[in-house]
């Protein structure tokens, strides 16, 4: 649990903290698709052991959005199936840059399959969630919790990406956690 209040984010702040972790701090847009999708992977792995699962292996559903989390979501994709999971994705709106082709043809050489459509509306609005949609029973927050984060009411809420330099946590005032030992990742409820 977490001692301090941790600061939710807008998306114009979120969008400024990622400018200048890309430009400023030199990380790749693929570097840190890889920690957020190992991230979330390991949280994954955390609130659902597989042993605590009815199915072997057991099965879970990545659904990625075009942008730059999508890419997050193919790399989480590839790190369940290597932790015991079978991965479903679903990815309905992916761009067309090498980056993202590369790691949809991973996941197939992988044997992750890709679902074709969803029967429910899918959709996360950065700062007012979305209620009308399918409701998760597990956030996991990127760097810093989002105003949306708020209108959760899942059971597991987490925070991700224990790389945030100091300079930038000041800069926002995140009041982020410290992160015990070696983890990357950090329960909030």
């Amino acid at each position: 649990m977490v001692s301090t209040v941790v600061r939710y984010l807008n998306q114009e702040e979120a969008q400024a903290l990622d400018e200048e972790l890309f430009n400023e701090y030199q990380f790749s847009v693929d570097q840190l698709m890889e920690l957020a999708g190992l991230n979330c992977a390991t949280v994954y792995l955390q609130a659902y052991p597989p042993m605590s699962m009815f199915k072997n292996p057991p099965t879970v559903l990545v659904i990625c959005g075009p942008g730059n989390n999508g890419g997050d979501g193919l790399f989480c994709a590839q790190h369940l199936k290597l932790f015991g999971y079978q991965p479903t994705v679903y990815y309905p709106k992916r761009p067309n840059k090498s980056l993202f082709t590369a790691l949809v043809t991973q996941c197939q050489i992988m044997d992750i399959p890709f679902l074709g459509e969803m029967p429910q509306e899918v959709g996360w609005d950065m700062e007012k969630g979305n209620p009308g949609c399918i409701q998760p029973d597990l956030l996991i927050s990127l760097t810093a919790p989002k105003k949306s984060a708020t209108q959760f009411t899942g059971h597991y809420h987490y925070l991700g990406d224990h790389f945030v330099p100091p300079s930038l946590k000041r800069k926002y005032q995140l009041n982020l956690p410290l992160y015990p030992d070696t983890e990357c990742i950090f329960s909030l409820q």
